[in-house]
């Protein structure tokens, strides 16, 4: 374990001349102690307790070293960023219990197996209209779709296609919503570009949803 004694920006030991502070590092953590001498491991040497009074930023001044590394028990108690400045390492990295008191907390990806449904709350954008024998843009691109979905309240058929034109024709990258049929994003994907649609004949009503 490493230990240095604790200056302020002008150099100048903290502390007293006769119980300096001292920071050791190492394996294990880091302690702060005050006391006559670093080496001084006498009942004339107490730890110094530390208090939150701002912004604290914890992290590491390198990678998480591949292996067996245990981060202990966290408790939450404001807005926190966990953020890693690279990949983790391959190995067995393990976080303890962390305890959440302020805030809804987003979790994404897969608990015990089971994926994570992360539900959009949002009216979407109404896209309904008519369509007719020409091909016309449905919906425009847009970067950040959450989804999309379509209802054919026509007694005629309607073709999608994911491009700019689409073309009544079975194929050719178009995607047919028979009379009175269905059709929406699947779930964790969506399309982005532009939509195009035409139908089987003219004044053909669809319902239309993007979110």
């Amino acid at each position: 374990m490493e230990t240095n004694q604790l200056v302020d920006d002008g150099g100048v030991p903290i502390g007293t001349a006769a119980s300096p502070m001292f920071v050791a590092s190492g394996g294990s953590g880091v302690v702060v102690t005050q006391g006559p001498a670093a080496t001084d491991t006498s009942a004339n040497r107490w730890p110094v307790l530390a208090y939150q009074g701002g912004t604290w930023t914890f992290g590491l001044s390198g990678p998480i070293p591949a292996g067996s590394n245990v981060i202990g028990a966290v408790t939450q108690s404001g807005t926190w960023n966990f953020g890693l400045s690279g990949a983790i390492p391959t190995g067995s990295n393990v976080i303890g219990a962390v305890t959440q008191s302020g805030g809804p907390w987003t979790v994404q990806g897969v608990a015990n197996g089971v994926p994570v449904t992360n539900t959009v709350r949002t009216n979407g954008i109404n896209r309904s209209g008519t369509i007719g024998t020409t091909a016309v843009e449905l919906i425009g691109p847009n970067g950040n779709r959450q989804g999309w979905k379509i209802k054919n309240d026509s007694t005629g058929d309607v073709w999608i296609n994911f491009d700019t034109t689409a073309t009544a024709t079975a194929g050719s990258g178009n995607i047919k919503v028979p009379a009175g049929g269905y059709l929406a994003s699947e779930p964790g994907f969506v399309e982005t570009g532009t939509l195009s649609i035409i139908g089987s004949a003219a004044g053909l009503a669809i319902t239309v949803r993007e979110y």
